[in-house]
């Protein structure tokens, strides 16, 4: 197979194993020689299937190729899709990277769908753009509702498990967090205003808030002109990102759009660390040495577990407001004023 031939069409496989019951350790062991593993899932009750996500659909397909009948594909883990709008230069790391480009029937659109989830991550960052799921077939309007499939293995169904399509996958879900189900402990934080697109800024933010102890990686990404930054952060653990998640979601600073949170497709330290290299990560002061006013910041209350499909939602309601000086980014200081909700 060439390096840029796949004949896989999602970067999971369910996989079927033999010699008595799995564990992530052995899926790990025999697997990671086709490419670097984002999800190993051992189903529930499963004595003999394991589901394996690689960040690399190349890589999946070197597994398909490989492990022939023991294995068949599974829902697409993460996004490898980036949605631009008009016409871009795509940067020269990109275009190695990209698995095929097609457009919108307007002419306007343009759906980039890269090999790598992290590489569509990275793209949309920089572009500051959408990284979305794309159903098979000819490009259509998104689906929002949660379908079950059943894998498929060997010449029947190994128990019938089920899994939840990934097209909701980078969502948060309270119910899954809190039951210990949920295992990633890495976010993407959307719609940062640009006084906190500062590593200091956000961090001080984060001590405030008494969740600096279960955060030990961060990257932010400035928007360029007026719009919104973004950043990741990696928690030490599901419960830090459940903090972090609930905090920061539909929390909104002054007039700028509520901050959206999800998981990001980069998990782990270790890989933010390698995709996102502090040096190349785009940093920028915020600390303006011209007098300026306090900027006065309204936040909202943590967000609240739907009630109908438990994924994440903006809050709407009013919490306090504090002003943070923004002459030094080093110490963004904040003070509740004890407001009220909105009238």
């Amino acid at each position: 197979m060439s390096p840029g031939e796949t004949t896989a069409r999602t970067n999971s496989l369910c996989v079927h194993f033999s010699g008595g019951p799995i564990t992530v350790a052995r899926v790990q062991e025999e697997l990671s020689s086709f490419g670097d593993l984002a999800r190993v899932e051992v189903p529930p009750g499963q004595q003999a299937v394991a589901v394996a996500s690689f960040y690399d659909i190349r890589a999946a397909s070197s597994a398909k190729a490989a492990l022939g009948g023991r294995c068949a594909e599974a829902p697409q883990h993460g996004d490898r899709t980036v949605l631009l709008r008009g016409d871009v230069q795509l940067h020269t790391w990109m275009v190695p990277e990209v698995s095929s480009i097609s457009q919108s029937s307007d002419g306007c659109t343009y759906f980039l769908d890269f090999f790598d989830t992290r590489a569509a991550e990275r793209a949309a960052i920089e572009f500051d753009a959408r990284s979305i799921a794309v159903p098979e077939g000819p490009i259509c309007e998104k689906r929002t509702s949660e379908e079950t499939i059943e894998v498929l293995c060997g010449n029947g169904v190994a128990g019938t498990p089920k899994y939840r399509n990934d097209l909701r996958l980078s969502q948060v879900n309270w119910g899954d967090l809190a039951s210990g189900r949920e295992w990633r402990t890495t976010l993407r934080l959307q719609c940062l205003p640009k006084q906190l697109c500062d590593e200091e800024a956000l961090k001080r933010v984060l001590s405030l808030a008494g969740l600096s102890k279960v955060v030990d990686c961060i990257r932010v990404f400035p928007g360029e002109g007026k719009r919104p930054g973004s950043a990741i952060i990696n928690t030490v653990d599901t419960m830090g990102a459940a903090k972090v998640a609930k905090y920061m979601h539909g929390r909104q600073w002054g007039r700028s759009m509520p901050v959206s949170v999800s998981f990001a497709a980069v998990q782990g330290a270790d890989e933010v660390q390698k995709s996102f290299p502090k040096a190349v990560a785009r940093t920028q002061s915020i600390a303006r040495k011209e007098k300026a006013a306090p900027w006065r910041v309204e936040t909202f209350g943590p967000q609240r577990a739907s009630e109908d499909n438990g994924v994440s939602e903006a809050s709407t309601e009013a919490g306090d407001e504090i002003e943070i000086p923004i002459s030094d980014a080093a110490h963004v200081e904040a003070a509740s004023l004890g407001a009220g909700p909105r009238a």
